[in-house]
Order: structure tokens, then C-alpha cells, then sequence
């Protein structure tokens, strides 16, 4: 189930169907959300609109992954890649501060969209660092996996909530 983070991004007038489309599907694919989010948030512009989009249409009708995740690549609009992919840091930094994720899914997922969603050489390489320490943690080797899990947490806040470009 997605948080509400992810709902409140689907319902605001301000982003463009392409940043949400962006969100929803790198989302889909670092396994964060289900398909089902996406069909919801397809459904809701449809109701919403006297004229939606055909790709739009796509998504809410789509039968398998591979053609939701199609779908969501085509919908139109500005497509600010960074954005969507604050909102799924938030998203995570929401979620494990609430206990509702495993750190080292959201170590690896934020790992994966400060990648993908062409946020910042800088953040990236810090979730990647990370998520290492997070390993070496586990094994005993070096910190303890509370003290990263804090690291982690400061990273998504700030990765998540301040203007990246």
C-alpha cells in the first residue's frame, strides 16, 4: 500500500502528468509500488477530465506490467525526473521512519532512484555509501545499523524535501 505521500502526488493540481506518470512507474519498477497505484491514479484523471488523454486511458486499461509500465513512459507532460524522484525519497523517508519499511529495502531503494530519477552525482553516491556501511553494519564490521538507519534518515529528509537543481 502506498503512503500517502504518494497519493498526495497523485491528486496535486501543480504536477504535470508526466512527473507523476515518472514517479508512479520508476516506483513500479524499483518495486515500491504496485500497479494497482498507478491504475488509481489513471481512473482519477479520467473521472477528473472531460477529455483525458489516450495515454492516460492506456494506464488505467492496461492487463500486464510490461504495457502499464509502456503506458506511463508515453503519458504526456513536463516529466521533471528529480521531483518524482523526491517524492519517492519522501515516500521512503516517511515509511521507515514510521517502521513500515525494512532499511536495507530503503537503502537500496533510494540507492536505485537517486540514480534513475537523475538526481545529483552527490546524493547518489551517498545512498550508495549508505547502503554499504548498512551492509558492513549487519556483519558487525563497522557502526552499528541503528547509527546508519540515522544517516539514512537525515539523507532522505534532506535528499526529499529541498530543491536539488
Amino acid at each position: 500500500m502506498a503512503s500517502e505521500t504518494i497519493r498526495q502526488a497523485m491528486v496535486d493540481p501543480s504536477l504535470a502528468d508526466g512527473t507523476v506518470a515518472a514517479c508512479l512507474l520508476s516506483g513500479i519498477q524499483v518495486g515500491l509500488l504496485d500497479d494497482e497505484i498507478a491504475k488509481d491514479w489513471a481512473f482519477q484523471v479520467i473521472e477528473a477530465r472531460d477529455l483525458p488523454a489516450v495515454e492516460i486511458i492506456e494506464v488505467a486499461t492496461a492487463r500486464h506490467r510490461s504495457d502499464l509500465c509502456e503506458a506511463l513512459k508515453d503519458v504526456r507532460g513536463d516529466r521533471d525526473k528529480q521531483l518524482a524522484g523526491r517524492i519517492l525519497l519522501r515516500h521512503l523517508f516517511v515509511e521507515l521512519s514510521a517502521g513500515r519499511m525494512e532499511v536495507l529495502i530503503v537503502a537500496a531503494s533510494s540507492e536505485l532512484i537517486a540514480r534513475n530519477m537523475d538526481l545529483p552525482e552527490e546524493v547518489y553516491y551517498k545512498f550508495m555509501v549508505l547502503h554499504d556501511y548498512l551492509h558492513l553494519a549487519r556483519q558487525g564490521i563497522n557502526g552499528t545499523v541503528a547509527d546508519i538507519t540515522d544517516e539514512l534518515l537525515e539523507h532522505l529528509e534532506v535528499s526529499s524535501s529541498t530543491d536539488l537543481r
